[in-house]
C-alpha cells in the first residue's frame, strides 16, 4: 500500500527451516527464501536463535548471507523483519555492527488489554464451534485478569497464553463429558482452568 514493494506477501522463516533434512544446507536455503520473498517481506521469527550456541553451527551463516543480500543493489524489491523478544534482539543487533546499521527501525508491541484478550479467546473458541456460557465467560475474564497481573514476573505470553487456556478447556470439557455423558459445545465455568503460564518474555520486533 505504501508503494515500496511490488507484492507485499510475507514469507516466515525460523531456525527450524534450516534443521532436519535441510540442516547444514544454509547456503542453498537462503537464496530460495530470498526468491520466495521477492516483492514481499522475509520475516525471521526468534532471529537470535540463528546464531546458535555452537561455534560450528552451520546456521551462523544465515545472518552474514542475509546481510550480503541486503547490500546487493540488485535486490531492492524485498524487506526483512527480525522478530523476537526485545532484550535478546537488542543484544544481537548491538553486538553485530552489520545488523545495527541496517535494522534501524524498531517496533515493540504492547500487551493486549483484558477486553482484547477476551475477544481473542472467544474468537478462538468459536473457530472450533464452541462458545462460552455466561458464567464461563465471566470465569474466563477472571482468569485472564489474574494472569495479566503476573506479567511483571515475565510469566505472561499474551495471545499464546490465551490459546493455551482455551486448549485446556477442551480437556476439562472432555473430562466432564466422560462423567455426565452430556455432549455439547458450551464451555462453562467448570471447564475453565488456570492458564499454564509461559515463562518466556514479551515479544517485539525490529525491521
Amino acid at each position: 500500500e505504501a508503494g515500496l514493494l511490488s507484492k507485499g506477501h510475507v514469507v516466515v522463516a525460523d531456525r527450524n527451516i534450516f534443521c532436519g533434512e535441510n540442516f547444514g544446507n544454509t547456503e542453498e536455503m537462503i537464496p530460495q527464501l530470498l526468491e520466495m520473498s521477492k516483492g514481499g517481506i522475509l520475516m525471521f521469527d526468534e532471529a537470535y536463535l540463528l546464531e546458535g550456541t555452537h561455534p560450528h553451527d552451520p546456521n551462523k551463516m544465515v545472518l552474514p548471507l542475509l546481510l550480503s543480500a541486503l547490500a546487493d543493489e540488485k535486490r531492492k524489491d524485498f524487506a526483512v523483519v527480525l522478530c523476537g523478544y526485545k532484550d535478546k534482539l537488542d543484544k544481537m543487533i548491538e553486538e553485530n555492527p552489520g545488523l545495527y546499521s541496517r535494522f534501524i527501525n524498531k517496533f515493540e508491541f504492547k500487551d493486549y488489554t483484558l477486553d482484547e484478550l477476551t475477544e481473542i479467546g472467544v474468537r478462538y473458541l468459536n473457530k472450533y464451534g464452541h462458545y462460552f456460557s455466561d458464567s464461563g465467560l465471566a470465569s474466563f475474564r477472571e482468569q485472564l485478569n489474574v494472569a495479566m497481573s503476573e506479567s511483571n514476573n515475565g510469566t505472561w505470553a499474551n495471545a499464546r497464553s490465551v490459546k493455551s487456556m482455551i486448549d485446556n478447556t477442551y480437556v476439562r470439557r472432555a473430562m466432564r463429558y466422560s462423567k455426565d455423558g452430556k455432549l455439547d459445545r458450551m464451555i462453562t465455568a467448570e471447564d475453565i482452568s488456570a492458564i499454564p503460564y509461559d515463562r518466556r518474555r514479551r515479544i517485539g520486533f525490529s525491521t
